[in-house]
Parts: C-alpha cells; structure tokens; sequence
C-alpha cells in the first residue's frame, strides 16, 4: 500500500432560513387588484454569494393570505416590499408593515405581518338635462332619477 498525504477542504454551508409574510386586507376589500410582495436576500459575504429575489401574486380579491418565502441562503440582509399594492381608479390602499429590511439568520422563521387597508374612492356626479325645441321654454321642471351601484 502507498502512503501519501492530501488535503482536504471542509466547507460549512449554514442552514437555511425561511421568511413568512401574513397578509390581511381589510376595509373595502374586494376593489382592489392584483398585489406583488417582493423578496430580497444577499447572503453575508463570509458565509457564501447566494442571493434570493421572489415575487409572489395575491390576487385580486384577496382578504387573507399566508406567503412563504423559502430556502433563503442565511445569514442574509433581507428587504421586503409591496411593489404593487393593488390600487386601482375605484380603490386606495393604505399599506402598514412594508417595507421592512432585516437579517435572516440560520434555522429563523421570520415572519411579517401586512395590513393592507382598502378605501373605495368617492367621486361627483354632475349631471345636465338640456331641453330643445320650440316649447323648450314652457316646460314645467324635470325631476331627473339617479341610482348609484356599488361595484363589489
């Protein structure tokens, strides 16, 4: 049998982290669109390079959503952030817990709660009743109707 020497290069991977986002909208849900939550990670330098960059849909008409984001290279510098957060021309929406930046460590579970407050957006109507024609003058009042339909 020979005889030799060698060596032999360990390296330490750190578990991976897990980010949690809980999303509640509440108000006039309903009106609203499409939303995005966006998740960024880079792991610290002296544990690796990996980077995490996740976008997740909720959909319109959502009114509670658990959004999981996950394996994330930990430790890491997280950011996340609604980037789209679904208004429209009928509906704003007041968004509380984003965006947020922290360190994801190993093993953590990191969870974030989202508020998203929908307000419907209220408008005018104005409207005009013109009367032509020879007797134009000599009719009596118009009483004009209105109905206004919720869009939910």
């Amino acid at each position: 049998m020979g005889t030799g020497t060698g060596h032999a290069q360990v390296v330490f991977v750190p578990p991976s982290g897990v980010i949690r986002i809980d999303k509640l909208v509440i108000g006039d849900a309903g009106l609203q669109d499409d939303a995005s939550i966006r998740v960024r990670c880079q792991q610290l330098p002296n544990f690796g390079d990996a980077t995490f960059d996740e976008t997740e849909v909720v959909p319109a008409g959502t009114s509670v959503i658990s959004l999981v984001f996950a394996p994330i290279s930990a430790p890491a510098d997280c950011t996340a952030s609604e980037v789209d957060d679904g208004g429209n021309a009928i509906a704003s929406v007041q968004v509380t817990g984003l965006p947020t930046s922290f360190r994801l460590n190993p093993n953590e579970d990191y969870a974030i709660g989202v508020t998203n407050d929908v307000t419907a957006e209220r408008g005018d109507l104005r409207v005009t009743k013109v009367s032509i024609g020879e007797a134009a003058d000599t009719r009596s009042d118009v009483l004009i109707e209105v109905g206004c339909v919720d869009p939910a």
